[in-house]
């Protein structure tokens, strides 16, 4: 696979690769991961497959390019090569159903960044037109989407993936970046430097 590395995934050390046709979520070691950097084009190999825990569930799973390994490395600083989706809305989002194959899009749209209540609150981003639809973000600890801690309860224009990395019944959403002020700010996670 040839692409454009555009952002993290939270939780799991891996990245979004982006190429003309869509993206992908690259799983490679640390080691590997250590050689590339956001924004660079790079070629790499791997299974294709939907990740699943369970192989035996109707669940789509998460496509991604797995044990994946550096064949080339382009260097440059590019932008996705990949047309974001801007048909839909955070209120379409939460209609997907698991079962569809809906990984490998990401939605370029607006939405307000905000925690859920209780013991263990986690990233939502909810539809600016209709507060009673909100997606919750998929990771381990709002450490995974410390990008977006200076814009809570912020409306934002921002790059959105549907990501199912555990047999969910429903999809949990993975923010890539935001735009502030048209400057584009991604999901730095693995890339700390």
């Amino acid at each position: 696979f040839k692409g454009v590395v555009i952002a993290s995934v939270a939780v799991k050390p891996a990245f979004y690769l982006a190429d003309e046709t869509g993206v992908i979520s690259v799983v490679m070691s640390s080691d590997e991961m250590s050689k590339i950097e956001l924004g660079q084009k790079i070629i790499v190999k791997g299974t294709k497959e939907h990740y699943k825990k369970e192989t035996s569930t109707s669940i789509n799973g998460q496509l991604v390019l797995n044990n994946a390994t550096l064949v080339a490395n382009l260097y440059g600083e590019y932008e996705s090569p990949y047309a974001f989706d801007t048909t839909k809305s955070i209120s379409d989002l939460v209609t997907i159903a698991a079962t569809e194959e809906a990984t490998h899009v990401v939605y370029k749209l607006s939405g307000t960044i905000g925690l859920s209540s209780g013991m263990y609150p986690v990233y939502i981003i909810t539809d600016p037109e209709d507060s009673s639809k909100s997606l919750a973000l998929y990771h381990s600890s709002t450490a995974n989407y410390k990008f977006l801690e200076p814009y809570m309860n912020q409306t934002v224009e921002m790059e959105i993936a549907l990501c199912n990395w555990n047999d969910k019944k429903e999809y949990k959403g993975c923010v890539l970046a935001i735009y502030v002020n048209g400057e584009r700010i991604p999901n730095t996670f693995n890339f700390p430097n």
